[in-house]
């Protein structure tokens, strides 16, 4: 009975993730159309042409490879331009935090009423 129990949990799991990717992540994130695809190949394609006439005179016979897929496996572009920097203090009675705007990081991170030392003054 237990062998029957986590079959069915394995195939409800694997069902939820399908139906999650399925219906969530195609509305968020549509895959790229086809003109968009054609033209990310005929860019990366293109040379320029100083390497053009510099590759043709350096083997005049031989056969140009064609490249069929430029684009990298995940294209997903930062959703605002790179900028500077910039910390963010937080500051509660119990610490005193510092948060990046790259990312959402913690650069620092001090507890106000941490004693260092057995010592009553640390």
């Amino acid at each position: 009975m237990d062998t029957t129990r986590l079959l069915l949990a394995v195939i409800l799991s694997l069902g939820l993730i399908f139906i999650y990717q399925e219906l969530v992540l195609k509305r968020i994130a549509p895959p790229p159309t086809q003109e968009a695809q054609n033209l990310a190949q005929s860019s990366a394609g293109a040379m320029p042409s100083s390497a053009a006439s510099s590759a043709e005179t350096a083997q005049p016979s031989a056969v140009q490879p064609v490249v069929t897929s430029a684009s990298p496996a995940s294209s997903l572009q930062p959703a605002a331009p790179l900028s500077a920097e910039r910390l963010l203090t937080i500051e509660t009675d119990q610490y005193v935090a510092q948060v990046t705007t790259r990312g959402g990081r913690i650069k620092s991170y001090r507890l106000k009423q941490f004693r260092e030392t057995a010592a009553p003054d640390s």
